[in-house]
């Protein structure tokens, strides 16, 4: 089985040691073949505020945050998402006896993207709209995603781990949103299933209960979007990508608790959404 997991940024705050034991089970015990996709916010803000630069945030017209990426932040993304992250999930899949082999998407074009001309915000005092241009981030075009050159990784026994940057046409480095990263690679490679890693048990029925939603109809996933917020809004609306991709199984779960990714794909654990 090919198995794309997308590791979310927040989760490096945290002692990730159950979700390495389960990618080494998944791998070396059960001989599944898996890539990691991974973003790395909260190690961009870090880089930043090292600087003495301050994070900035746009909040789209359906109520979504992104990142603004001006050129000091996509620097910033390159340092975390192509080093500090990249080279830390790597260096513990190995200590973990996982051969792993880190990259971003644009080591050898493996994504490519389409910078956006301009993003629309809204301005949260005062409900205007801004339109912002030089930004240096992008959409990757699914159909240039190099599944072939991931193929050939999995088929030399290595688990690719790509940080979420593509390059554009022009030669352009752009940050990208990884968990619709990590559905364009799924997409690339034929996944089987796609995986999205937080660190919250999967899709909730409301803020103030721990209670999962363990199934959802495609049907039901834009009622969800309007109920979610935060994080998971922006991974809701990669699953309805994923799912329009044909990718045959989508989940949402916990990288926090021991095997739980393996549960996941047992349907013991997380949000698993149906077709």
């Amino acid at each position: 089985m090919k198995i794309v997991l997308k590791i979310g940024g927040s989760l490096f705050e945290e002692d990730l040691h159950f979700l390495y034991e389960d990618v080494c089970h998944l791998v070396n015990d059960e001989h599944h073949d898996v890539v990691i996709v991974h973003g790395g916010g909260p190690q961009i803000d870090l880089i930043l505020k090292n600087q003495g630069k301050d994070p900035k945030f746009l909040i789209s017209q359906e109520g979504v945050k992104s990142r603004h990426t001006d050129e000091d932040t996509r620097d910033a993304a390159i340092m975390a998402l192509g080093g500090l992250v990249n080279k830390g999930i790597t260096a513990a899949l190995i200590k973990h006896e996982v051969n792993a082999f880190g990259f971003t998407g644009v080591d050898g074009a493996i994504m490519m993207a389409r910078r956006k001309d301009k993003i629309v915000s809204v301005d949260p005092a005062t409900s205007k709209r801004i339109v912002v241009r030089n930004d240096f981030s992008g959409r990757i075009d699914p159909d240039k995603v190099k599944g072939d050159i991931i193929i050939k990784l999995l088929e030399l026994g290595i688990v690719p781990v790509i940080g979420a940057l593509a390059i554009s046409d022009d030669g352009t480095i752009l940050n990208t949103d990884g968990d619709r990263a990590a559905a364009c690679v799924c997409k690339a490679i034929n996944g089987d299933v796609f995986i999205s890693v937080t660190d919250v048990p999967g899709v909730l029925k409301d803020m103030d209960s721990q209670e999962v939603i363990s199934s959802i109809p495609v049907g039901n996933l834009d009622a969800i979007l309007e109920s979610v917020s935060g994080g998971m809004k922006k991974k809701i609306i990669a699953v309805k990508e994923a799912v329009s991709f044909g990718i045959p199984r989508v989940i949402i779960t916990s990288g926090l608790v021991e095997h739980g990714i393996s549960k996941a794909l047992a349907g013991e654990a997380g949000s698993v959404i149906t077709q």
